[in-house]
């Protein structure tokens, strides 16, 4: 098993979001600060109020940004991305762990571990609102609103969760293998 931190704790430099969410740029992450697209209300711990990222917010910036490039308007994709976010606790809940283990598997990407993939279904109603639905692939419901909709975005929960713990587990493992640093103003926390 290889650790991560808690998904809620600021931890990361905006440098290290950048690395760890590949296309993202400090001007758009800075624009969608400015513009309110995405919540700031974070702990700023730390010299000058710093802004610090969680883990969980890895997956929400990997997920807004991939909204994004095809099409949705931030404000929407913020929203879904979100929603995805809000999906890791239910993720990781479904992987089969020794009675007693704790954490994440080391390559999160065996999905033989999991019983059944999760996706969402992204819709856009006719006065212009996006819903999302998350299902259960190959499910009679996940069928039905493919073949009902006219138009959607198919959102692999569990691909975007997975990919996003990956990199936090690689970036954890290149640059902080022996701590993080202590956002508060010295030292170095486990």
């Amino acid at each position: 098993m290889t650790p991560i931190p808690d998904l809620r704790t600021p931890l990361y430099t905006q440098a290290d979001i950048l690395e760890m969410v590949p296309g993202l740029t400090s001007k758009t992450l800075d624009n969608w600060i400015g513009r309110g697209v995405i919540r700031t209300d974070m702990e700023r711990p730390g010299k000058r109020g710093r802004l610090y990222w969680t883990p969980a917010s890895v997956v929400l910036l990997r997920s807004l940004l991939s909204l994004t490039k095809v099409g949705l308007p931030p404000a929407a994709a913020a929203a879904i991305a979100q929603e995805v976010e809000g999906q890791i606790d239910s993720f990781l809940g479904r992987f089969k762990l020794a009675e007693g283990e704790r954490g994440v598997p080391s390559f999160i990407t065996r999905f033989d571990e999991i019983d059944v993939l999760h996706r969402a279904i992204v819709e856009q109603s006719e006065d212009g609102t996006f819903s999302f639905y998350v299902l259960e692939g190959g499910s009679r419901e996940y069928l039905q609103r493919m073949h009902a909709a006219y138009a959607y975005i198919v959102v692999e929960i569990d691909i975007v969760i997975s990919a996003s713990l990956n990199t936090i587990i690689g970036h954890n493992l290149e640059h902080y293998a022996h701590g993080f640093p202590d956002r508060s103003g010295g030292g170095r926390r486990k």
